[in-house]
């Protein structure tokens, strides 16, 4: 997992170094110790103030050991997020194929997250039978500015936020019940299931991987659209009309499942 891109993190000449001692090795045999190489190696990003970013910190095995996932609760009232489960019901919606919503929280402590997040929202479609969500997690300062790494900033201008997305059709909502985990929901796509008027129905979905590290005041926002969320915008199509409706709270307890590890 790079703190880059991955252009960067390939074509620049101490990696490719790495990338030629893997294809010695499985390609033409040498013997140079790559077999001995981590399996995973972990480079947080960490932009903004505060921290200094440490590259290729070595696991064997992948999620990292000790993950503590933490589910953080949407709470529509206020567009927050909230390690306790909100009693109350509430609902956010937006222009289905236009609009957002939000929700952020505000650390009190450093925090790193390293692996797979994922997001259960209980959601509605009106005037539609189904819904295309995109999602993305991102980093904010405490002024809720988005902070983007500095070596990203220097190959894009403007410099895009940095964040994990994710993307989900509610029809094809059914899990894989052989391969989905509680950190990684797996999708059957065997099956249509469409929205019926004024159902609410929850929906997981799978967070694209990140490592990145939050300081003491900084804040972590998780947008959720009709739409891709991040710059620049891609012309994906969706099935999208109408309103969509995030409902939160009570019986509809929607969170975004996040996974903490002790800082390296």
């Amino acid at each position: 997992m790079n703190n880059t891109h991955e252009w960067y993190d390939q074509y620049t000449p101490d990696n490719e170094k790495d990338l030629l001692r893997f294809f010695d090795h499985y390609l033409k045999g040498t013997d140079n110790g790559w077999e001995k190489t981590a399996k995973v190696r972990v480079s947080p990003m960490d932009p903004g103030t505060g921290g200094t970013e440490k590259p290729n910190t070595p696991y064997d095995n992948w999620p990292v050991p000790d993950t503590d996932y933490k589910k953080l609760y949407l709470q529509a009232r206020d567009g927050t997020l909230s390690t306790q489960a909100p009693t109350t019901a509430a609902s956010a919606s937006y222009p289905a194929t236009t609009g957002t919503t939000t929700v952020t929280i505000k650390f009190t402590e450093d925090t790193q997250l390293v692996g797979h997040l994922m997001a259960r929202l209980y959601v509605e479609a009106q005037e539609a039978d189904d819904m295309d969500l995109f999602v993305l997690v991102e980093k904010l300062d405490a002024d809720g500015t988005a902070l983007v790494p500095s070596q990203i900033a220097t190959m894009y201008f403007p410099a895009p936020p940095p964040g994990a997305p994710g993307r989900q059709r509610v029809s094809l909502r059914a899990l894989d019940s052989q391969k989905s985990t509680d950190f990684l929901p797996v999708h059957a796509f065997k099956s249509v299931q469409k929205l019926t008027p004024g159902e609410v129905v929850p929906v997981d979905i799978a967070i694209m991987p990140t490592a990145m590290r939050w300081h003491a005041g900084q804040q972590l926002k998780l947008t959720i659209a009709g739409t891709y969320v991040k710059a620049p915008p891609l012309p994906l199509p969706t099935l999208n009309q109408g309103t969509h409706v995030i409902h939160t709270g009570a019986d509809h307890a929607s969170y975004l499942q996040v996974p903490v590890v002790a800082p390296f």
